[in-house]
């Protein structure tokens, strides 16, 4: 299969999963977050 340039807009859960599902298969991708502060504030989800 021909290597495929991937970009992913957005490093959600499901953006990162989708890349790390095409970069194993040997496909050349970008993830682009706006956020600073990592992924959107998901880190210490559920955390009071």
């Amino acid at each position: 299969m021909k290597r495929l340039r991937v970009r992913v807009v957005g490093g959600s859960l499901g953006g990162l999963f989708a890349a790390i599902l095409l970069q194993r298969n040997d496909h050349n991708v970008l993830v682009y977050e706006r956020s600073t502060s990592g992924l959107g504030g998901r880190v210490g989800f559920g955390r009071r």
